[in-house]
């Protein structure tokens, strides 16, 4: 057998050499003149995606429908003088196809007896109220008669902080920090003077009305009646002593009234020199005939009391969707204009206008008592007691 022999390499010839370049010198030179290969085809772009909706958004606009089915909001405000129906048609033209109904009386001593009536009736006519705490406290509250509000606030301009004078927090007035909600923030400067009759500087205190001077010369708003006399009184009872209010009310001989415009209308008149019960709405009247130019409010620092208004919701409300859509566009700095524009008091919204310059409360300051809170509605309870039996 003969082994296998591996073949001899074959030595490359000149001929070889440049057949081989031949060949790799064309297919270098096809490469080159090809054309260049088209960039692959991108992928369309992706739509871009819708902005979400923030959940307070789609909260919203269904609590709008809602409401519209309902189709009604019934809401009363306490208080003389101010144009409240101005606050309906104001949330009449936010919300087309809500109509709301506004009702206004003059104390809540007397709107609070006929609901009271009417619910032991079992009949709820209204959604919304704005009252003091006083009542609430003593005789709704206890009666089942107020609803929780605090979840019903939804939207985040009333929610936030930093858009209320002393906070959100600030304005829940009840002890549960969940039923009333304090909008209006406005000072007490209750006593007003007739320029013509009292000279510059002439009263820096309370302690100066006793004066023999101004016995007989003084109107005052009922103090036995919550309002403008009531709490400047108990201010100057816990700032100079109860000698001083009994003296003021009784030795000085002062008139009383339960008619604020036919305060004011007196005072203008000089009929009297000093008065207590002008409200804002009446003196506005008055100012807008060019008949004020007299009257000018009287800063006493020993009868200055801040003033927080809330609002109610009605336990059982016939038209629950509407109160609350109700009270979160009151809250926002459109409901809270309609507001001031109405009443002439200010709101505690910062970016609402002053509309009463005489009664604007120094942010600054902290203050005892404020008229609203619980804290002073013990001491409320015992001055109206005595000044039933100061006046009896």
């Amino acid at each position: 057998m003969i082994p296998s022999q591996e073949a001899a390499p074959h030595p490359m010839t000149r001929r070889d050499a440049l057949r081989a370049g031949a060949i790799g010198g064309g297919a270098l030179l096809a490469a080159a003149c090809a054309p260049a290969a088209a960039p692959a085809a991108q992928a369309p772009a992706a739509p871009a995606a819708a902005p979400v909706q923030p959940a307070w958004e789609k909260e919203w606009d269904q609590l709008v429908a809602a409401a519209k089915q309902e189709g009604k909001v019934v809401v009363n405000f306490t208080g003389a003088g101010a144009s409240w129906r101005k606050i309906g048609e104001a949330f009449e033209a936010a919300f087309p196809g809500i109509t709301a109904e506004v009702t206004t009386f003059g104390s809540s001593r007397l709107w609070t007896p006929r609901v009271v009536q009417e619910w032991q009736a079992g009949i709820v006519n209204w959604d919304i109220t704005q009252i003091q705490t006083d009542d609430i406290v003593q005789t709704l509250m206890p009666a089942g008669m107020i609803a929780p509000t605090r979840a019903d606030l939804i939207r985040p301009d009333v929610l936030d902080d930093n858009a209320w004078h002393r906070g959100y927090e600030f304005g829940w007035v009840d002890a549960e920090k969940k039923h009333g909600f304090g909008f209006g923030w406005r000072g007490l400067n209750a006593f007003y003077i007739n320029r013509d009759l009292v000279k510059p500087g002439e009263i820096k205190s309370a302690r100066d009305l006793l004066d023999p001077k101004w016995k007989g010369k003084m109107i005052f708003g009922d103090p036995r009646i919550y309002g403008g006399t009531f709490y400047p009184a108990a201010a100057i009872k816990a700032n100079l002593g109860e000698d001083v209010v009994k003296r003021l009310f009784t030795e000085q001989e002062p008139t009383y009234s339960r008619d604020f415009r036919q305060i004011t209308e007196q005072l203008i008149r000089g009929r009297f020199a000093v008065a207590t019960g002008v409200t804002g709405a009446s003196l506005e009247e008055f100012r807008a005939a060019g008949l004020a130019d007299k009257v000018q409010v009287l800063d006493l620092p020993d009868a200055f009391l801040p003033v927080i208004t809330p609002i109610w919701k009605m336990n059982k409300a016939p038209h629950p969707n509407a109160a609350k859509l109700f009270l979160n566009w009151f809250f926002t700095k459109e409901g809270q204009i309609s507001y001031t524009q109405s009443s002439t008091q200010n709101s505690r919204r910062k970016d609402v206008p002053i509309v009463d310059k005489d009664n604007v409360v120094d942010n600054s300051r902290e203050y005892k008592r404020i008229v609203g809170t619980l804290e002073t509605l013990q001491e409320g309870q015992k001055m109206e007691q005595f000044f039933q039996e100061l006046l009896k």
